[in-house]
């Protein structure tokens, strides 16, 4: 037999293995990273105006957590701006009904013809009718999903880039266009300003324009139902289901954070929650923070969070206001007054030994600091702390409907005209009225203007 001496394939692909150069090994330091370097897709590759406007049109928060080249591009401060307005503005649709409703009525008025009353708004309907349609269609932002936009808002406010700096250059931002809309309604509807802007409307007005400035100034001719409507702006929108963000209900709430809570509990957050689409983003505010601005005598958190957003209200904070030293009006009345709106659903204990007690001492101590005075003796009583709570904890045990003077908003003011109305025989009436003088005059620059405007 012949020796077979050819090597086999095993042993020469070992030798070819260790015969290649290494070449690829030994790379210097730049050609390892650009190697090393992960290549772009496709999409990431387009033009950062396109990337941009795609961010934008989509209303999607979650596109810039793709990869760090869209967090680069992405995350500027004018997208940030354009983002939150898109998703936060509220076009003038929502108010053309109305606003239609003003136009026909103004248009009926001028109309002269021989025409009945009926026939006349057939033919001022038909009129409008093509408007209408051209009006609803030309809306400046498209209607996006309801569901998914409470979970947007809600992602939104929670982010770190959202703060009082942040909402006034989204006031900046979005008042131009507020006004661009409203001049073009009014050139469509031949309406002119003062015909279609009411009173309430120029407060909103002037309101957005004291919120660009920075300042909060007091409307003209103030009333005390009007307060909601100048502290809420038309073009902010929050959707039923957004909850506040938890930077707003930490303690001790400096004043940036509380300017903010301001306006997103006015616009409608942390409200009505069970309303909304169940989602897992939902988060109704706790006991515990109401009883953490009570603890800390915040009387505008504690009416921001007891009536606007409706916080259970416990025997507990109740118990904790009465423990103020000095003794706070504004914040028992805002929590009696939580109770109240409650009804049967409350949880608070209106014959809570601890505060029975209170309100026996403290008609104890009065009786004999005013046992020395002489005309006013009853009056006075009737101004004390112990004796309004008493009447107005057997006032909640009844469940009688609300006075029309009990409002939470002027403690003292309106309290003394609620203390007249319900004792118009009494023979101290005019000692009252006396006294509701000076005390109007002494407490509306520490509690009216304080809690009112500062708030």
């Amino acid at each position: 037999m012949l020796r077979d001496d050819t090597p086999t394939s095993t042993s020469s692909s070992d030798d070819m293995k260790r015969r290649q150069p290494r070449s690829a090994s030994w790379a210097s330091g730049p050609e390892k990273r650009a190697r090393k370097k992960s290549k772009l897709s496709r999409f990431e590759q387009l033009p950062t105006e396109l990337l941009q406007s795609i961010f934008l049109e989509s209303v999607n928060p979650s596109l810039p957590e793709v990869s760090l080249h869209l967090v680069k591009v992405l995350s500027s401060k004018h997208i940030c701006l354009e983002f939150c307005f898109r998703a936060f503005y509220k076009p003038l649709g929502h108010f053309r009904d109305k606003w239609m409703w003003v136009g026909e009525r103004v248009l009926n008025s001028r109309l002269e013809s021989p025409l009945g009353e009926e026939e006349a708004d057939e033919k001022v309907y038909e009129a409008f009718s093509e408007e209408r349609e051209r009006l609803l269609k030309a809306s400046p932002v498209e209607r996006w999903d309801e569901f998914r936009q409470p979970a947007v808002q809600t992602r939104l406010l929670a982010s770190r880039f959202f703060t009082w700096p942040f909402f006034l250059d989204l006031t900046r931002r979005a008042h131009p266009v507020f006004q661009k809309e409203v001049l073009w309604v009014n050139g469509t509807l031949g309406l002119r300003e003062d015909e279609l802007l009411r009173k309430e409307k120029r407060w909103v007005h002037t309101a957005i324009e004291n919120v660009v400035r920075g300042v909060d100034a007091k409307p003209p001719e103030y009333q005390f139902h009007n307060v909601e409507k100048w502290y809420t702006l038309p073009w902010f929108r929050v959707k039923k289901g957004v909850s506040l963000p938890g930077k707003t209900l930490v303690p001790p709430w400096p004043w940036d954070i509380e300017m903010l809570l301001r306006w997103l509990i006015r616009s409608g957050a942390g409200r009505a929650l069970t309303a909304g689409p169940v989602d897992v983003m939902l988060m109704p505010i706790p006991s515990g923070r109401l009883h953490d601005a009570v603890k800390l005598r915040r009387e505008p958190i504690v009416f921001f969070f007891a009536v606007q957003a409706r916080v259970d209200v416990t025997t507990e904070i109740l118990r904790s206001s009465l423990s103020l030293k000095p003794f706070s009006f504004n914040i028992t009345q805002n929590l009696l007054f939580s109770a109240h709106e409650a009804g049967a659903d409350s949880k608070l204990d209106l014959l809570d030994p601890f505060v029975w007690k209170w309100i026996e001492e403290e008609e104890k101590r009065e009786n004999d600091e005013y046992h020395d005075q002489s005309w006013n003796l009853r009056a006075e009583q009737c101004l004390s702390p112990a004796r309004w709570l008493r009447k107005e904890l057997q006032w909640l045990q009844n469940r009688e409907p609300a006075d029309p003077y009990f409002s939470l908003r002027n403690s003292f003011d309106n309290f003394l005209v609620e203390l007249t109305h319900r004792k118009q025989d009494s023979p101290e009436m005019s000692e009252l009225t006396s006294l509701g003088k000076m005390r109007r005059a002494e407490v509306r620059g520490t509690v009216l203007d304080e809690f009112l405007y500062d708030a």
